[in-house]
């Protein structure tokens, strides 16, 4: 009895050890919550079996010291075997292991488990360091999978941040230039420039409009006493032809005793024939004066009208060069705003890469989940385990752990979970399309 239970011993500790050191492997690809998790349930698993063995070694211990003092005088061969049973139930506390020894048993009811229960049992036990390996490499795929979203996250937040800087930096030299400064001064002083122009032609106008008014009325009045002057002349050198007239025509009546009178006239002629000879010489000044006149005038006013086509022209040129550089303002602002509609369909892109990255953070999500149904199975089996050790003919009923395993591979969301699945069990499931949809922020 002593080299089976030693066995069994044996076998429930080596499971329980190979279980533990699985676990510590995972501490170098696994993170620290769920590393600590992982081997918080294995120890707890070994709490629960140590409490069951406990239980039963320290109610068989007492069964046997019950036995030993209800039975003082039986035989000595009796008491033998109650001595026999006693060390063996201080031997199973002491080696926190279950006893099932036969006496226990049939006091009990309980069937003793067989070797091929036991092996079944330690069969059940040996699943767990594929269980961890599994555990370890889904929690290393996560561990990929979230590191890789983070690394190309990263790179895309600071590829955002480099175009952002670029564009601030262009934007902020186009807006700091001189050249756009350069342009608008330079369309300033040419519209001042204009102004100018038009305000001293307006000036020009509108004085020599007024001399041309004055110089005009000037003349007129010359002109009026000039002519009333000749106007004067001419009377009296037509009266004085009439009288010339009627004094020879009286000469001529009276005779010879009109000779004098007849001298008289003829001076009288001679002084009518210069005044009328002094009005035509001043007539024609006048009229030269006129012509004089007139030509300044159209020479004052070819001077103006050239210096009007000069203003003109400079006013043209001006508006010219305000064309010019509201084409090149223009040009500019263009190419400033092509510039930043280029940059904004640069930045886009890696917005719409981190939103896809983004979105493997459910992968995760899922993933953990998944992997705490895993924890959960196998905590139910523990379970198992222990009832099957209390009641060991419900341990062919017990499902395998690889079973309970094998029903969370159709839940995987990832094609790397069911590959790692069936290298780790070798009988991983079906290779469908994940189940649950992938929630989009």
């Amino acid at each position: 009895m002593m080299p089976f239970r030693s066995k069994r011993r044996t076998a429930v500790l080596a499971a329980l050890a190979a279980t533990l050191a699985a676990s510590v492997s995972l501490s170098a690809q696994t993170p620290l919550p769920l590393l600590a998790f992982a081997i918080g349930l294995f120890f707890v698993a070994a709490f629960r079996l140590g409490h069951v063995a406990g239980g039963r070694a320290a109610w068989a211990k007492g069964s046997a010291d019950a036995a030993a003092s209800r039975a003082p005088d039986e035989s000595a061969e009796d008491g033998e075997m109650h001595r026999v049973q006693a060390l063996q139930a201080r031997d199973d506390d002491a080696g926190n292991v279950i006893d099932f020894e036969k006496a226990v048993a049939g006091r009990r009811g309980i069937v003793e488990p067989s070797a091929d229960d036991i092996r079944r049992l330690v069969a059940q036990l040996s699943e767990y360091p594929a269980y961890v390996d599994l555990l370890k490499r889904q929690l290393h795929s996560v561990t990929t999978v979230s590191q890789d979203a983070a690394e190309s996250l990263l790179k895309s937040l600071l590829d955002v941040d480099q175009r952002v800087t670029t564009l601030m930096g262009f934007l902020q030299s186009a807006g700091s230039s001189d050249s756009s400064e350069r342009i608008l001064g330079r369309i300033e002083d040419q519209l001042s420039g204009c102004r100018q122009h038009l305000v001293n032609l307006g000036e020009e106008q509108k004085q020599s409009s007024l001399d041309a008014v004055a110089f005009q009325a000037k003349l007129a009045a010359e002109t009026d006493s000039v002519l009333k002057v000749l106007d004067g002349v001419q009377q009296i050198a037509r009266q004085t032809t009439m009288l010339s007239l009627n004094v020879s025509i009286e000469a001529a009546r009276v005779g010879d005793l009109g000779k004098g009178f007849s001298v008289i006239a003829h001076e009288i002629r001679s002084l009518a024939s210069e005044v009328q000879h002094l009005a035509d010489n001043v007539h024609e000044r006048v009229s030269g004066l006129m012509l004089s006149v007139g030509a300044d005038l159209k020479e004052q006013s070819q001077k103006r009208q050239d210096t009007e086509t000069l203003a003109m022209s400079k006013v043209t040129d001006a508006l010219g060069l305000l064309t010019t550089n509201l084409v090149l303002l223009l040009q500019h602002q263009r190419e400033v705003l092509c510039r930043v509609k280029s940059e904004n369909e640069d930045i886009a892109q890696p917005i719409l890469s981190m939103m896809g990255n983004i979105q493997f953070q459910d992968i995760v999500r899922q993933q953990i989940e998944q992997i705490t149904s895993m924890a959960q199975e196998v905590d139910a089996h523990i379970g198992d385990v222990r009832d099957s050790l209390a009641t060991p003919a419900t341990i062919l009923q017990m499902d395998m752990l690889t079973d309970r395993l094998d029903r969370l591979s159709s839940s995987y969301v990832m094609r790397a979970q069911r590959d790692i699945h069936s290298t780790v069990l070798g009988n991983g499931g079906p290779a469908a399309d994940p189940v649950d949809s992938i929630e989009l922020f």
